[in-house]
């Protein structure tokens, strides 16, 4: 819209705001002529005319019709039908701005968007309408009031709506970092894993990029939960969980695999990058002297190994985690403790 035109929508919306009151005040019947004299004083641009409104409202000359008729007159030469006629155009686009603004709002909207068609119907036909025009103006207020009510309720039911998505996105969001962690440990699940690796995969054979899966096992495992029960062996499967977290980089994931099994997924790094991720967590872990909490009593040395495989082209998922699996299984078989390459 241009500026011009939205400026002076804007200036004769607040003069309708303004006058309405003061002749409903001063108990100015709603006439044409009338309101063409208020718009005159409210818009200040007539002094004489603004003089004898002035005592009229100080009580020094009462509202008469003759009065009223005298006002008036004062207006009624042709360049103040031109002002009214331009007066009505601006009326007219207010209207047709306003229209426009709430023809999204439902029904409530389309029940004021007819309120204001016809107003602009009317003031097609007589421009003079245009600058008085109570009575429509009065429905067009009521309308108004009508659709403020019904917005309001709108925004209420939005926000309470807001909030309830809101909720919805929270409990969702539990739901499915449940579905997708391994409650013991914090890492990724099974699910996620496969998931994750699906993805990942695709993006290596469209972007030729390289990928690699490490997989470990806790050696002699089963040892540990004879000697020591299974809350030590719980103990166990955390701090190895808490060693792949704090070794894997931004964009790995680390995952419980299945008992005492753990795979960690490193995108984007060469063979020797990932040789070496998977050695720094053997080494973290054959280093850590783990105790019990109460009596410092000494579970005893942990160690790992570990299988490490690359990505080859137009390998599925269960290529790669066979590939990973084979590695782990000639490092278990070669003396645990240790990290093989496929």
């Amino acid at each position: 819209m241009d500026p011009k035109i939205e400026q002076a929508i804007e200036l004769n919306a607040e003069h309708l705001r303004r006058i309405l009151p003061l002749m409903h005040q001063h108990k100015i019947p709603a006439t044409p002529e009338n309101y063409a004299v208020w718009y005159h004083y409210v818009l200040g641009d007539e002094k004489a005319l603004s003089a004898r409104i002035d005592q009229a409202i100080a009580g020094q000359i009462p509202f008469s019709g003759q009065l009223n008729e005298e006002l008036f007159a004062l207006l009624n030469s042709p360049d103040q039908h031109l002002a009214m006629a331009r007066i009505g155009e601006q009326l007219q686009a207010l209207l047709r701005e306003t229209s426009g603004a709430i023809s999204a709002t439902g029904e409530r909207a389309r029940s004021y968007d007819d309120t204001l068609q016809r107003l602009h119907s009317d003031l097609d036909d007589s421009p003079r309408q245009a600058a008085s025009g109570m009575e429509l103006l009065q429905a067009v207020l009521h309308e108004t009031s009508q659709m403020r009510s019904s917005l309001q309720r709108m925004q209420q039911d939005f926000d309470t709506k807001s909030q309830e998505m809101d909720q919805l996105k929270v409990e969702l969001e539990q739901v499915r970092h449940r579905a997708t962690t391994d409650p013991l440990t914090g890492l990724a699940n099974r699910t996620a894993f496969a998931e994750r690796l699906e993805t990942l995969i695709a993006d290596a054979a469209r972007n030729a990029t390289p990928l690699h899966l490490l997989m470990f096992d806790i050696d002699h495992f089963k040892r540990v939960n004879d000697t020591h029960g299974h809350v030590i062996g719980d103990k166990v499967i955390r701090f190895v969980a808490k060693t792949l977290k704090e070794h894997a980089c931004d964009n790995c994931l680390a995952a419980r695999y299945g008992g005492e099994e753990f795979t960690l997924l490193y995108p984007a790094s060469s063979l020797e990058e990932a040789t070496a991720l998977a050695e720094g967590i053997r080494h973290t872990i054959r280093e850590a002297r783990l105790v019990r909490t109460g009596s410092r009593e000494s579970i005893g040395q942990v160690t790992i190994s570990g299988g490490v495989a690359g990505y080859r082209p137009d390998q599925d998922p269960t290529d790669l985690i066979q590939q990973a699996d084979e590695a782990l299984y000639a490092a278990k078989h070669g003396g645990r403790d240790r990290i093989m390459v496929d």
